[in-house]
């Protein structure tokens, strides 16, 4: 099998940033997140890029390219010095100041959990409504997400507050609990453009 395509998903950790360095989130141009995440790697700065699995394949081979989970956007831990060095790159359209750490690396600490099994995920629509569960088995225990439908629960859905985005993993209907109703969930003063 060929490989395409592939970037790494992740170059340093997940983790709240320590006091020289803050969590950006990057709205880039189209099309361009590899880009800036090759850049990044080239100037070890840290970086988390969610991505997925995709095969294709032609006439005699099989093909494996990696895709971009969330489309247009980037997520780097980094300092003032290091930022000017990702604009150098020429493809960010803006910076999104996180103005709510904690969140940000809990969304993305959930879905690079859920990368980690191998389980397929897909970008998805950001749910305000719903019911809040915990998956109870299988390589996901632990983690929380939201289900919109009591009446067809197999998919999960984590949130990316931040951005008002999110993923999609499908799971058996046995390996969660409901822990409560969301009537809606809001998402002010969590970023500004920078």
């Amino acid at each position: 099998m060929q490989e395409v395509g592939l970037t790494p998903e992740l170059f340093g950790t997940i983790e709240l940033a320590n006091s020289d360095k803050k969590w950006y989130v990057i709205h880039t141009k189209s099309r361009c997140e590899k880009k800036i995440a090759k850049w990044a790697l080239q100037n070890e700065i840290e970086y988390y890029l969610p991505q997925y699995d995709s095969y294709r394949v032609y006439k005699n081979k099989k093909v494996h390219f990696s895709k971009i989970l969330i489309p247009c956007y980037f997520f780097t831990k980094c300092t003032f010095k290091e930022k000017e060095i990702i604009v150098k790159a020429g493809h960010v359209a803006n910076f999104l100041l996180v103005k709510n750490e904690r969140e940000l690396v809990d969304d993305l600490q959930r879905i690079f959990e859920g990368r980690q099994t191998k389980l397929p995920m897909n970008e998805s629509v950001y749910l305000e409504k719903g019911y809040k569960v915990k998956i109870t088995s299988g390589p996901l225990i632990g983690l929380e997400g939201i289900i919109e439908n009591v009446e067809s629960p197999d998919t999960i859905i984590l949130n990316v507050n931040v951005l008002r985005k999110a993923v999609s993993v499908t799971l058996p209907t046995c390996s969660f609990e409901i822990i409560e109703k969301i009537n809606s969930i809001s998402c002010e003063d969590l970023m500004e453009d920078k």
